[in-house]
């Protein structure tokens, strides 16, 4: 391990670039050597970008390589947030290739490092909807009903099959925006709010 990175755990955020990801890398950059793995290059003071295309093998165990050189093998954790998603609900190899391969071949290359913690970012849309008066739970069915939540789910299962002694965390995230609204779908809703064109029951509540 370089001198200049010695005496911080090292965090690796893949897809760092995206909505959530930079938020994090900026966020744990002080307590944390973050490590952005993705093919946009990511200019935050303290984090350092490695390119990685999770689609391309090669490419994969080349980013980790550098991932390796600069920083040894002890990774605290890997907060893997890299997918792909279309609300235009048309179909793409990206899911299959991305979201659900690129998962298998980042676990495979991270079997040479020792890794604390494997953190995914799947989607609330993996579960069976519920009637009113049923919470969803983590133990609920699931179902997902298109091209996105069946990817996330997929890749769950290949997080199962691939993390070997890796401790992991599955969070099915719900609709994430900031306060610019930085969100297709809650963009849409609330358009449809102002028009009066609602599709299902709307219920307001407390923020």
């Amino acid at each position: 391990m370089n001198r200049q990175h010695a005496g911080k755990p090292v965090l690796v955020i893949t897809g760092a670039s995206g909505l959530i990801g930079r938020r994090l890398a900026k966020k744990f950059a002080d307590e944390y050597n973050v490590v952005a793995l993705d093919i946009e290059a990511l200019h935050v003071e303290g984090v350092c970008w490695i390119r990685c295309d999770l689609t391309n093998e090669d490419a994969v165990y080349a980013a980790l390589e550098t991932l390796k050189s600069k920083y040894g093998t002890q990774i605290a954790s890997v907060i893997h947030l890299a997918a792909y998603y279309d609300f235009s609900g048309e179909p793409s190899p990206l899911y299959s290739e991305l979201t659900v391969e690129g998962t298998r071949r980042l676990l495979r290359g991270l079997r040479s490092f020792t890794v604390e913690q494997f953190v995914f970012s799947s989607s609330l849309l993996v579960q069976e909807s519920s009637d009113n008066d049923h919470s969803i739970t983590a133990y609920s069915p699931v179902d997902a009903e298109w091209d996105y939540p069946q990817s996330k789910l997929e890749a769950e299962r290949v997080i199962a099959e691939e993390r070997g002694e890796t401790p992991t965390v599955i969070l099915r995230i719900a609709g994430v925006y900031d306060e610019d609204c930085h969100s297709v779908p809650i963009g849409q809703q609330i358009a449809r709010i102002f028009e009066k064109q609602l599709e299902s029951y709307f219920f307001p509540g407390d923020m």
